[in-house]
């Protein structure tokens, strides 16, 4: 059936409340959560659901209020039915969110571990593209299919065994995305061994410190390099180490056997495998799945403990939600990874792909080189970070401002219409205004039919720009590690921006207080945000203080961040609770609200907002985005170079200008409103330790980085 998009006004009289709630049908499936909107009327109004119909009646009411919603009906048993509207009031908002009927966990009994959705596709799709790679810069992908895959993963689950681990043993994977990265990934989920992945920007400490912790024997690495950083962690435990490429350096070689570690490479243990055999052992649904530490910004990492339920949760959730709006086809979908593996969300998605058979492509080298695989994979499904997309937009914006102005005066008028269609609720993805659009669409492939954005907010104008000119369905998701890579997500089909939908069928949302920024979530309708549902971790490893602080005794996690619900009843997020500081007048700053407006500053690719309760005004660290440098140092007769134009004043004139523009556009309060900038002329990034592997902000870091910038700002404000 395909979705109906229905839009009713409703009568407005002030001074009067009624919560309205209606089940998720209206949200393709997210099962019963009851959005929340405000509707000033009194009376109960009755709406018929007719099973099968693409209709929705309702007593014909007009007024100034409009509301939208996506109808869909196929998964859901009801008979026709009469369901009420019933009035409420504002104390009601927080208590009464998420009376769901149940939480769904799964929705097939055979399908309960990680190993079962492997099973089911390997039996399935014997012969389909499985994972393929790059094995030199300018070669074809290669690719091997879903049959010699499930061989590959006996061969080294059975090795593992042979050198002697046991159900429940831990396998470290210390590695970028890469074929055997899931080969090993999924031979844990098929022997009952709990896969740990490793990330060397942890820092310095944090690879030694998860080694100690869980006590691990045996890591799959990705090369020399990186067996020399383990084995020079002075680990204990250590004893095996597997490196995926085939050569291995001879000083590694002596080093391994100088630390009595038995050093070997993949295809050495596939073979040991092949000779010796052994039958799967699958795990149950409550077994430890994986150990997934958080990078966080500050500290040694904690180990997420998620067990095979929680990944079928996820999983689940995401298939039912996918499956009423997008036509993604078993067997036939291909996805690009090029997200850290160690990421949940990342794994989520790839965990998709393989219970519908998908193709999995993996990315490598700089970051720069993407748009070359995505031409060339063609993936219609993709993972991406907001960082990604506004880089891709400010290229795209720099590149469009070098056409002829009449094929610039097509491309605006294509955009506002189509961007008048989506917000009416009109998705055409064959509309003749999309071959506006074509050489963009071709920058990701050309066959893109869902897009998810998660890891941090998107900016409103980003997010849009990407609706309108990729013609395929695009969402924000929210989650955590802690939460399994999700929570809550938009629906297919949502005309609305600035929000991350409401729950995923395997969870509730709710908000909770905040004493020390004075928030009451009834009263205000904003507060942290809490979850609870069969997609929540078991605990921190080995640290029940931890764990203590963030899982409440009823199984509500407690995300840490503030959010709202907005007045269609989708949650928004606002920043973390960590991060909110006050000014010296008493303001609270949610930072990351301030970042994303200012991003949609064409001169800003990335921004650092700082401030504290001592001073009165913001200061910023901004890195510039090379496409609008280029153009204004053009502009202005001056030649190109990042170092000496980050120190020309009027170049800092005219961004402070255009940021005053972009925040009066946003509508930022004064106290919100940056005064003084620092041109930073190298970007933010993982290398430098200023981002997180997830390109999250590490705002204790960027702190000390520039502190000796930000105190000079200060005085020049002083």
């Amino acid at each position: 059936m395909e979705p109906f998009f229905y839009n009713q006004n409703y009568p407005f009289f002030l001074n009067q409340n009624v919560q309205v709630y209606w089940p998720s049908a209206c949200c393709y499936n997210q099962q019963m959560f009851n959005c929340t909107s405000y509707f000033h009327q009194p009376e109960y109004f009755e709406f018929d659901y007719l099973i099968g119909q693409n209709i929705y009646n309702s007593a014909s009411l007009t007024g100034t209020r409009s509301v939208k919603s996506l109808i869909n009906y196929d998964n859901f048993d009801y008979k026709q039915q009469t369901r009420k509207l019933y009035s409420g009031n504002g104390s009601s908002l927080i208590s009464n969110l998420n009376k769901t009927n149940s939480i769904i966990s799964y929705d097939d009994e055979k399908i309960r571990t990680i190993y079962d959705v492997f099973r089911k596709s390997k039996n399935t799709s014997e012969s389909k593209n499985f994972l393929g790679w790059k094995p030199e810069e300018r070669q074809p992908f290669k690719w091997i299919n879903y049959s010699d895959s499930h061989k590959q993963v006996k061969q080294i689950g059975s090795a593992l065994i042979k050198m002697g681990l046991r159900k429940g043993g831990f396998v470290g994977i210390f590695a970028k995305n890469r074929p055997e990265w899931v080969l090993t990934d999924l031979a844990c989920a098929s022997y009952s061994f709990i896969s740990v992945p490793l990330y060397e920007t942890f820092g310095p400490e944090a690879v030694p410190f998860i080694l100690k912790q869980t006590e691990m024997n045996i890591v799959f690495c990705e090369d020399s390099i990186k067996a020399a950083l383990l084995l020079n962690s002075k680990s204990t435990t250590l004893k095996i180490i597997v490196v995926f490429e085939s050569k291995i350096d001879n000083e590694i070689k002596e080093l391994a056997k100088k630390s009595n570690v038995l050093l070997m490479n993949f295809d050495y243990l596939k073979n040991v495998g092949k000779m010796n055999l052994v039958e799967v052992n699958p795990p149950k649904p409550d077994d430890i799945y994986t150990i997934c530490y958080t990078s966080g910004t500050t500290g040694l990492p904690k180990g997420v403990v998620l067990t095979h339920a929680n990944m079928v949760s996820t999983l689940t959730a995401a298939s039912l939600l996918f499956k009423k709006g997008v036509e993604l086809v078993d067997g036939e979908e291909v996805y690009l990874s090029y997200l850290p593996l160690a990421h949940m969300m990342e794994r989520i998605a790839q965990a998709y792909m393989i219970s519908i058979s998908g193709s999995i492509g993996f990315f490598k080298g700089d970051i720069t080189e993407l748009p070359v695989y995505l031409q060339e994979i063609k993936p219609t499904f993709f993972l991406t970070v907001p960082r990604l997309l506004n880089k891709f937009k400010a290229q795209i914006e720099f590149m469009s401002k070098t056409l002829p102005a009449d094929k610039q005066m097509m491309f605006k008028k294509a955009f506002m219409l189509k961007k008048q269609e989506i917000e009416k609720g009109l998705f055409n993805f064959n509309s003749p205004l999309d071959a506006a659009f074509s050489q963009i669409k071709n920058l990701f492939g050309g066959s893109v039919k869902l897009m998810v954005v998660g890891s941090a907010p998107i900016s409103s104008e980003v997010f849009d720009f990407f609706k309108v000119v990729l013609g395929c369905h695009l969402i924000e998701g929210y989650g955590a590690t802690e939460t399994c890579g999700a929570a809550s997500a938009q629906v297919p089909g949502d005309s609305t921006i600035g929000h991350v939908g409401s729950p995923l069928v395997n969870c509730r949302i709710k908000l909770a207080d905040v004493p020390e920024m004075g928030l009451v979530a009834e009263r205000d309708n904003k507060g942290e945000i809490l979850v609870k549902g069969s997609n929540i971790f078991k605990g921190y490893y080995k640290d029940p203080k931890k764990t203590k602080e963030v899982l409440d005794k009823d199984g509500w996690y407690h995300t840490g961040d503030i959010g709202v619900i907005n007045q269609n009843g989708c949650l928004k997020i606002v920043d973390r609770i960590k991060n909110i500081f006050k000014l010296q007048q008493g303001e609270y700053i949610a930072p990351e609200k301030i970042e994303s407006a200012y991003l949609a500053c064409d001169f800003i690719a990335q921004i650092y907002v700082h401030g504290n309760s001592l001073k009165s005004n913001l200061v910023a660290v901004v890195v510039l985005n090379d496409a609008a440098l280029i153009a204004w140092a053009k502009n202005k007769g001056l030649e190109y170079n990042i170092k000496d134009l980050s120190r020309n004043p009027i170049l800092k004139t005219d961004i402070l200008a255009t940021m005053e523009n972009v925040a009066n556009l946003k509508g930022l309060k004064g106290f919100e409103k940056v005064k003084d900038i620092f041109i930073h002329s190298e970007p933010f990034s993982i290398q430098n330790g200023l981002l997180t592997p997830t390109f999250k902000p590490k705002r204790t870091e960027l702190m000390k980085y520039f502190e000796k910038e930000i105190n000079h700002m200060y005085q020049n404000l002083d």
